[in-house]
């Protein structure tokens, strides 16, 4: 990589920059169960954090601190039914005319939980699943669609990688996994990360 490439990258490292700030809002459907949110949250910010970026939540009636970029996080409801085999759209962002991104996560809950109703850990399937097995499993991959959610903010792009966090389509083993090793930034996406930040 050339050397002004590596001295970019490593932009948010490097130099004083303060840490980007994404405070996330839920919206109020569906109502999420206390342990699920901060699971997701909670999953969102391991992946961000490695790259300066500080995820958490918005509080009810708090105000958002000035520096925050606040991203809502709302339920879209699709027509197409889930399918472990079938590459399956969990989450959106619309961008306007001009390619700046909206402020609006939208996630396809009602996918989320049917892909989840046919999982299997082990040889265990979802229905046999201890409660706090099934809200960490649902809040960690609903953490991994809010992550590549806020990439798309971050790096002001509608594309996809062919690999790492920012894939079109991310297979819901993997989302579902312990292992968050297919949820990073390639290193293109690293250096437009830094770009974006630098700018």
């Amino acid at each position: 990589m050339p050397i002004p490439s590596l001295l970019l990258a490593a932009a948010l490292v490097s130099t004083g920059l303060p840490p980007v700030h994404v405070a996330l809002a839920f919206g109020s459907e569906p109502t999420l169960p206390p342990a699920v949110a901060a699971a997701a949250v909670h999953e969102a910010a391991d992946i961000w954090s490695r790259y300066r970026v500080v995820v958490d939540r918005t509080m009810p009636c708090a105000s958002a601190p000035d520096e925050a970029i606040v991203l809502t996080v709302r339920a879209g409801r699709s027509r197409i039914p889930s399918a472990l085999d079938t590459p399956t759209v969990l989450g959106a962002i619309n961008f306007a005319e001009d390619g700046t991104p909206y402020s609006i996560l939208t996630v396809f809950f009602d996918l989320l939980l049917q892909s989840v109703g046919l999982a299997r850990l082990g040889d265990v399937g979802e229905d046999r699943w201890p409660p706090e097995l099934r809200r960490r499993a649902v809040g960690r991959a609903l953490g991994r669609v809010i992550a590549h959610e806020i990439g798309h903010y971050l790096l002001g792009s509608r594309g996809h990688s062919s690999n790492g966090l920012m894939r079109a389509v991310q297979p819901f083993g993997e989302l579902l996994g312990q292992s968050g090793a297919g949820f990073l930034l390639s290193r293109a996406d690293e250096q437009r990360l830094a770009r974006s930040v630098v700018r």
